[in-house]
């Protein structure tokens, strides 16, 4: 878990990184974890999660997904396919160039 850039200061509940994600409990006032909500915009080969992390991130994608109360969490990712990377190199650039 120590490899994500987020770890100091993320309060994410399910972690994919986190072999015991399994364990905890979400409930509709917990945080989603960045790279989760950067994956279900992106797919798996989302440019915005860093590459250290991708491929845990996205094997744990699915599992996670179809687990037994998840369902808060199931509706976080569904938003977060419907709109743009906030992390997304190409929009962050050209965000900066409509403010300038």
């Amino acid at each position: 878990m120590r490899l994500c850039p987020k770890f100091d200061s993320c309060s994410a509940t399910i972690c994919p990184l986190d072999p015991n994600w399994r364990l905890r409990d979400v409930l509709s006032r917990d945080a989603t974890c960045t790279w989760l909500l950067e994956m279900a915009r992106g797919g798996p080969e989302a440019p915005c999660v860093p590459e250290q992390i991708r491929s845990q991130v996205s094997t744990a994608l699915p599992a996670i997904l179809s687990s037994v109360g998840m369902g808060n969490l199931r509706s976080a990712m569904n938003r977060a396919a419907k709109s743009g990377s906030k992390r997304d190199p190409a929009r962050l650039a050209h965000l900066r160039m409509q403010a300038a």
